[in-house]
């Protein structure tokens, strides 16, 4: 996996390209340095990352770094799990003063 891409970093950084979408390749406005979790880590891991990175989406990948899916906090709440917090999201929906991972 090189990178990611999600709707905010086509707004943001399609935006401060000041070019139209149709001339911005997805290597110009992905993000790089990815964080992810394994497939068998736990939800708790999962929150946790979410937190440390604010990001509301995670790769999942397998013993072999291959991408096998993606979490997202909604599929956390799907889950029936009471593990989104109110500290949890807090913590991943406040500005960050450092950039994003993805």
């Amino acid at each position: 996996m090189l990178g990611m891409v999600t709707d905010r970093d086509i707004a943001v950084r399609g935006a401060v390209l000041n070019r139209p979408l149709g001339n911005v390749s997805i290597g110009e406005v992905m993000s790089i340095g990815v964080c992810s979790v394994r497939e068998d880590d736990s939800v708790e891991d999962a929150e946790r990352q979410m937190c440390a990175h604010q990001v509301r989406r995670l790769p999942v990948v397998d013993a072999d770094d291959r991408l096998v899916g993606i979490i997202s906090l909604a599929d956390l709440a799907r889950a029936g799990q009471q593990v989104l917090s109110a500290e949890a999201l807090e913590a991943i929906v406040e500005p960050s003063e450092f950039p994003r991972a993805i």
